[in-house]
């Protein structure tokens, strides 16, 4: 997978899979809900912290959206909208 690129149709980002694309890497965002994002691609799963410190897994979540949620404006929004309550999770933190 070291060849593999991802570019983000949305906002134009890249990430070469395998390499930056973890859910070990969560990368921080602006939001009043959400602290960071992690995705892993291999496995299509999410990871989410919320500011007030808990941290989940999403499971089956396709790298659309997660790129919609990391281009999104209000982050919390598409969150609670598009991912909350409608893809598998559990608490890991």
């Amino acid at each position: 997978m070291d060849g593999l690129t991802i570019t983000c149709e949305s906002c134009g980002h890249t990430w070469k899979a395998g390499k930056t694309l973890s859910i070990y890497e969560r990368q921080a965002v602006e939001s009043r809900l959400i602290r960071s994002v992690g995705y892993d691609v291999a496995s299509s799963i999410l990871e989410v912290e919320l500011t007030g410190g808990a941290i989940y897994e999403y499971y089956d979540v396709p790298f659309s959206v997660y790129a919609e949620l990391m281009a999104a404006d209000s982050k919390g929004a598409y969150f609670n909208e598009f991912i909350k309550d409608l893809y598998a999770y559990q608490p890991i933190a």
